[in-house]
């Protein structure tokens, strides 16, 4: 049974920004990178603990491409929350740690 999926707003401007940058390239590289994010999204709802959870955080992360799709899972509600969407290459602990969610905010 698949998961519902909820993308919070600085994942939804992420996404966006990711294909902003990357339609700078060929005409193929958004199309791409929106391709290999659905599918992404599909595994991430189809197991979401299929993933592990990223080093030094409570975020789980699943690979779209060159980018990282960085989530929490609410068991309660049944519910994935895709909270970033980010470059592999970034620094990205650094990132994080800036967006780290608070216990409260996991439990909404």
């Amino acid at each position: 049974m698949s998961w519902n999926i909820v993308t919070l707003p600085k994942a939804r401007k992420d996404f966006f920004a990711a294909i902003d940058y990357l339609s700078g390239f060929y005409p193929s590289t958004p199309r791409n990178f929106i391709s290999a994010y659905a599918k992404a999204e599909q595994r991430i709802a189809d197991n979401p603990y299929g993933y592990s959870v990223y080093p030094g955080l409570t975020l789980r992360r699943a690979f779209a491409g060159k980018y990282l799709v960085f989530y929490d899972v609410v068991e309660e509600t049944h519910t994935v929350r895709i909270h970033r969407i980010l470059r592999a290459s970034w620094n990205i602990t650094d990132i994080l740690h800036a967006h780290e969610p608070q216990k409260e905010e996991l439990m909404k």
